[in-house]
């Protein structure tokens, strides 16, 4: 450790970059994150899909909790 505080020991990257997939449709994210509602004191997930290349948002839902069920598409009758 420096005299500043800061940490001698060098970081390495979380992830590695990865470029972007050239076309749509070739690749889809799924992720979950915990959020605390605005309006009460609840927690909720948001569960989003996105496309790698445009980013576009295909999905986007709060849910109880992050579940394959919660982002599992519905029969359409």
């Amino acid at each position: 450790m420096t005299k500043s505080g800061r940490s001698t020991v060098q970081r390495r990257f979380h992830r590695k970059h990865r470029e972007r997939r050239p076309l749509p449709g070739m690749m889809l994210h799924i992720d979950g994150s915990h959020h605390q509602s605005f309006q009460d004191e609840r927690w909720h997930d948001l569960i989003v899909i996105l496309e790698d290349a445009t980013s576009e948002i295909y999905y986007a839902q709060l849910a109880e909790e992050e579940t394959t069920s919660a982002v599992k598409p519905t029969p359409q009758c």
